[in-house]
């Protein structure tokens, strides 16, 4: 890939950010939203 160039984002990563969100909605401490809490949501 060239430097540079914008990557896509792979499909973890994607999942993760989707549970943080679900995270932020469901009003857990704010302790808990990061993305250890997100990957094993």
């Amino acid at each position: 890939m060239a430097k540079g160039a914008p990557r896509e984002r792979t499909l973890g990563a994607k999942r993760a950010a989707e549970a943080l969100a679900i995270l932020k909605a469901l009003d857990v401490p704010r302790e808990q939203q990061n993305e250890r809490s997100a990957l094993n949501f």
